[in-house]
């Protein structure tokens, strides 16, 4: 790091409708609710837990919420999918893929 450069100055939110509006402000940029988890710790020296408030009900209550787990394991599908049509004979990735639907399935549920 140069010394030259400037350390921007955040301002840290103090009370529950200030980091309601600044989870919602993130996850509207598309950052997904354990990324905005970090980004507030680090970035702001927030957590989310002092102030009595969970990410998730608070992007629940605006109906912005979006199921990580889901997104993550239909993103490994389609990428198991698309190295079985190459790999046909690579039956540990078939047998991955396999787990992978079940869990998609029970997760839709």
């Amino acid at each position: 790091m140069e010394e030259n450069e400037e350390k921007l100055e955040v301002k840290k939110p103090e009370n529950e409708e200030e980091v309601k509006k600044l989870v919602i402000d993130l996850s509207k940029e598309g950052y997904p609710s354990e990324k905005i988890g970090l980004i507030l710790r680090d970035k702001y020296g927030v957590y989310v837990n002092n102030f009595g408030l969970k990410i998730s009900k608070i992007l629940k209550e605006e109906g912005i919420w979006k199921n990580s787990d889901m997104k993550n394991i239909n993103d490994n599908f389609e990428k198991l999918s698309n190295h079985l049509k190459e790999n046909k004979h690579d039956y540990p990735a078939k047998r991955k893929l396999l787990k992978k639907g079940a869990k998609l399935k029970a997760l839709k549920k």
